[in-house]
C-alpha cells in the first residue's frame, strides 16, 4: 500500500507544478496585453475637409477631401453629406464616396450651402465646407478680328437658370458708345469710324438672373480691307429707251478706310 501512496503523491505533485507553470504563465500574458491595450487606446479627435473649389456651374464637379484624425488604430472612414442629405440630392447635387461633388442643372435656392464629411467611426465628429452653385454663361464668338463698317454679330448662351436674358456692355459701357463701338439688346457689335489706340476692345454679356456672371469676347479692330462693290446702277445695264434726261447713279467714291 505504501509504495502506491507514494507513486500518488508524487503524481499530484507533478501535476501541481506543471498547473502553476501555466498558470504563471497565462498570467503574464494577460498583464502584457493589458499594458499594451493601454498604450494604444483608439480615439477620434477631428475630421478636416476641403473642396478644389468654392464655385461650381450648373452641371460641373468639385473634387473634395476629407481626413479623419486620432490615435491609435482608428477608423478612417468617412460619409458624404450635402446639406442634411446622405449623399445629396438633384436639387443640391450629388457626392461619391470618394469625394465628388456634381452639381445640379439648375442653379439651386439658396444657391449655396455645406458639403460635410463625417466620422463613420464617431458620428459626433465632422467638418464641413462651404459650396455656391452658379449658372454658366458664355459668349460666342470668344474672339474676333472685326473690320471697321462691319458689324459682328455675338450671341449669349445662359443655363442653369429660367431668364436667360443678358445686357450687353462695350469696355464696360452698356450698349457701348462711339469710342469703342456700340452693341444692340440682341448683341450686334458696331464698331467705332476709329480705331481706338488701344486697337482692341471688350463685349461683355451680363446675366440679367445674376448681374454677378458675366462672359466676354475680345475684339480686334482692323481696317476696312474689303473692297467695295456696286450694288445697282442706274438706269441698268443695256436699258433701252432711256431718256436723255435721266441722271446716272453710281456708288459714292470712297476713301482707303471704307468711308464716303
Amino acid at each position: 500500500m505504501r509504495p502506491r501512496r507514494c507513486i500518488k503523491g508524487i503524481t499530484l505533485c507533478v501535476f501541481c507544478f506543471i498547473f502553476c507553470l501555466i498558470s504563471a504563465h497565462c498570467g503574464g500574458g494577460a498583464g502584457n496585453n493589458l499594458s499594451s491595450t493601454q498604450s494604444t487606446s483608439v480615439t477620434i479627435t477631428s475630421v478636416t475637409v476641403s473642396c478644389a473649389a468654392a464655385t461650381v456651374v450648373v452641371g460641373g464637379t468639385d473634387q473634395c477631401s476629407a481626413k479623419v484624425n486620432g490615435t491609435g488604430q482608428f477608423n478612417s472612414g468617412i460619409t458624404w453629406s450635402i446639406g442634411a442629405v446622405q449623399g445629396g440630392s438633384a436639387s443640391l447635387g450629388t457626392i461619391s464616396s470618394s469625394g465628388l461633388y456634381t452639381a445640379p442643372v439648375t442653379v439651386p435656392t439658396p444657391a449655396s450651402f455645406t458639403v460635410t464629411a463625417t466620422s463613420t467611426g464617431d458620428t459626433t465628429k465632422f467638418a464641413s465646407s462651404s459650396v455656391t452653385v452658379t449658372l454658366s454663361l458664355s459668349v460666342s464668338p470668344a474672339t474676333a478680328t472685326v473690320q471697321l463698317f462691319h458689324p459682328q454679330q455675338f450671341t449669349a448662351n445662359v443655363q442653369g437658370v429660367t431668364n436667360i436674358g443678358v445686357n450687353w456692355e462695350v469696355n464696360g459701357n452698356i450698349g457701348g458708345n462711339s469710342t469703342s463701338g456700340t452693341v444692340t439688346p440682341t448683341g450686334v457689335y458696331t464698331p467705332p469710324v476709329v480705331i481706338p489706340s488701344a486697337g482692341t476692345i471688350s463685349v461683355t454679356a451680363v446675366s440679367q438672373a445674376d448681374p454677378t456672371q458675366s462672359a466676354s469676347a475680345n475684339v480686334t479692330l482692323v481696317k476696312d480691307t474689303t473692297p467695295p462693290s456696286v450694288l445697282s446702277t442706274s438706269p441698268a445695264a443695256g436699258a433701252t429707251t432711256v431718256s436723255v434726261q435721266s441722271s446716272v447713279v453710281h456708288p459714292p467714291k470712297l476713301d482707303s478706310w471704307g468711308r464716303v
